[in-house]
């Protein structure tokens, strides 16, 4: 069960032979709900809602790296 004010939860972690990881998440209905905020969409579909996930992830770490970069 996921705490109230927890967002997602990642329940089960597989490593995978290429050295990613593959994820069992739970997600709460606030993070539903903002997923639905910022895709426009009116349902939530676990493989849209995955990709969704991993793409927001993807960009924070591509954000993060760049404001890295620009302070050395």
């Amino acid at each position: 069960m996921i705490p109230n004010k927890a967002m997602f939860e990642i329940t089960k972690e597989t490593p995978l032979k290429d050295g990613g990881a593959e994820w069992e998440v739970e997600y709460s209905n606030e993070f539903k709900e903002l997923y639905k905020k910022s895709t426009g969409k009116k349902r939530v579909h676990e493989k849209s809602l995955s990709k969704w996930f991993v793409d927001v992830i993807t960009e924070g770490v591509g954000n993060d790296r760049q404001e890295n970069k620009d302070n050395l």
